[in-house]
């Protein structure tokens, strides 16, 4: 995209080669991945956050589900930002490292990181057992799995 960019603003290109294969090219390339480098560092850190929000507010499902179909969006931006080329791609492509504050990888991992443990104890030890523990206020369930427990404990 840098190099459909560069030849949009200079002579057409004349000669043997690579039209591509020039130093003013490659450090335009080399100054944009560092770019799209930062903003992604910078947004999947943010996501943390986000991703812990939304596992506190309404549950690791949804935050799972939220941190695995938003980068779908994503990626579907940044194939259109591909197919528009030159600047207009560069900027589309890079805008949409944004998308990665609300879903991405680091939030997905860490909305699975906190439902796993749940789901596994879930499956390994007995329902009659497992209402027997204690179990602390948690706000890492949803409201309705919370009453559902509280219910249950009181039945026992």
């Amino acid at each position: 995209m840098v190099c459909e960019d560069y030849y949009t603003r200079h002579s057409p290109f004349e000669g043997i080669g690579d039209r591509c294969n020039r130093n003013d090219i490659a450090a335009g390339t080399a100054t944009q991945f560092s770019i799209l480098g930062m903003t992604t560092t910078f947004c999947g850190t943010i996501n943390l956050f986000v991703a812990g929000w939304t596992v506190k507010k309404f549950g690791p499902r949804l935050a799972l589900m939220v941190q695995t179909l938003v980068p779908a969006i994503r990626v579907a931006t940044q194939i259109l930002a591909v197919m528009a080329g030159g600047a207009t791609g560069i900027t589309i492509f890079q805008c949409t490292q944004l998308i990665t504050v609300v879903g991405g990888p680091a939030g997905y991992m860490y909305a699975r990181n906190v439902a796993l443990p749940f789901a596994i104890r879930m499956m390994l030890i007995p329902s009659a057992v497992l209402l027997s523990i204690p179990w602390p206020e948690s706000s890492f369930l949803p409201p309705d799995e919370q009453s559902c427990l509280a219910c249950c404990k009181g039945a026992l």
